[in-house]
């Protein structure tokens, strides 16, 4: 009975010790939607992973935005919270990754790093960590045998 479950545990001790890439796998593949979500819910209402403000606009920026090229996307009003779109640059420059050192989801722009969330970070695990470390899981038992 055991011999028949030894491919299975293999796989499994495998599968565990492989975590760290299969996350970075998962994170890359999925890395514009995470940037997508980290933008519409955090970054574009000037807030950091912990729902501080990050900064507002000042009235020199008001009027770089106002009478300067290139125009930014959305409007730089002094006193408003930093919306972090300008030219859509910094947004496509952004990577979703996962950090070994601290073990969670972070979003890096160069050397600069952005966390999500913790509202975010849970919906990021449940829609997409989950059903991507499921199907793992399952790839690995299917062909654990093979």
């Amino acid at each position: 009975m055991v011999e028949v479950l030894e491919p299975y545990n293999i796989a499994l001790i495998r599968m565990q010790e492989d975590i760290p890439f299969i996350l970075q796998r998962i994170f890359t593949e999925k890395s514009e939607i995470i940037v997508n979500l980290l933008f519409e819910q955090q970054l574009s209402v000037g807030l950091d992973g912990d729902g501080r403000e990050i900064g507002r606009y000042s009235r020199y920026t008001e009027l770089i935005a106002r009478y300067e090229l290139p125009r930014p996307i959305k409007p730089k009003e002094a006193g408003e919270l930093y919306n972090f779109e300008w030219t859509g640059d910094w947004k496509s420059k952004m990577k979703a990754i996962f950090s070994n050192e601290h073990k969670e989801l972070i979003v890096k722009y160069g050397d600069e790093i952005v966390k999500p969330s913790v509202d975010l970070n849970a919906f990021i695990n449940k829609n997409i960590l989950k059903p991507g470390l499921y199907q793992e899981f399952v790839n690995r038992l299917n062909n654990a045998t093979k």
